[in-house]
C-alpha cells in the first residue's frame, strides 16, 4: 500500500493500493471525494500531487483505464437496450460552479454525445450525485428530461424527474448488497430498526 500525506495541501492522510478490492476502492473513493470537495480550481493541483507522491512511494501504476472510443460509443448507442445519457464534460461538482459554467459543462457534454451517437441525449447523471435547485434548473434548460442522483432510495410516483434516485451496483457489490438496494437501501433498513 502507498501512504499519501496530503495534510500540507489541506487534505488528510490516505493509504491506497494493493491489495485491490472493495476495501481499497472505499479508500480511493474517500480520496476522490476529498479532492472534489477542495474545489474545482484545485482539482488539477491535487491530482498532480497524488501522482507525484505515489511515484515517490514506489507505486507502480497499472496502465491507465482508457475511455471508450467515439466508435465504441456509437456502436453501443445502436443497441436497442442501451440509452446514452450525459454525465458532464469535466466531472466537476456542479454545485461548486457558477450557473454559466454549469450550463457550458453540461451543454458541451450533451452536444458531444449527440454528435457521436447521432441520437438525442435527454438523460443526465449528476457527477458524484451533487445537485441543487440551481443545477437542476440548468439541466432542465439544457433540454434534459430526466436526471439521476446517487441517493439510494426508491423512486416514488410524482417524484422530481430531475432528482431521480439511483441504486448503484458496482463490481464489488454482492447479491445481498443488491437485494438490500432493491428493498429501499441502507436508509430503509436503518429506519425499520428504529
Amino acid at each position: 500500500p502507498v501512504r499519501l500525506d496530503l495534510r500540507p495541501l489541506g487534505l488528510g492522510e490516505y493509504e491506497v493500493g494493493p491489495p485491490s478490492g472493495a476495501a481499497n476502492w472505499t479508500r480511493i473513493q474517500r480520496l476522490l471525494v476529498d479532492i472534489k470537495a477542495a474545489g474545482v480550481e484545485r482539482n488539477d493541483e491535487l491530482a498532480d500531487a497524488v501522482e507525484l507522491r505515489a511515484r515517490q512511494s514506489g507505486f507502480a501504476a497499472r496502465g491507465p483505464l482508457q475511455p471508450m472510443s467515439i466508435e465504441q460509443v456509437w456502436e453501443l448507442a445502436q443497441c436497442k437496450y442501451v440509452t446514452i445519457g450525459a454525465h458532464s464534460h469535466a466531472h466537476s461538482l456542479l454545485t461548486q460552479l457558477p450557473a454559466s459554467a454549469v450550463a457550458a459543462d453540461i451543454g458541451h457534454s450533451r452536444e458531444q454525445l449527440r454528435a457521436w451517437t447521432g441520437q438525442p441525449v435527454t438523460h443526465f447523471a449528476y457527477p458524484s450525485g451533487a445537485h441543487d435547485a440551481s443545477v437542476r434548473r440548468e439541466v432542465s434548460r439544457a433540454g434534459f428530461r430526466t436526471a439521476f442522483t446517487t441517493e439510494e432510495t426508491l423512486w416514488r410516483p410524482g417524484g422530481d424527474d430531475l432528482a431521480i434516485p439511483r441504486m448503484g451496483v458496482g463490481r464489488y457489490d454482492s447479491l445481498d448488497r443488491f437485494k438490500l438496494a432493491l428493498s429501499g437501501g441502507p436508509r430503509a433498513v436503518a429506519r425499520s430498526l428504529r
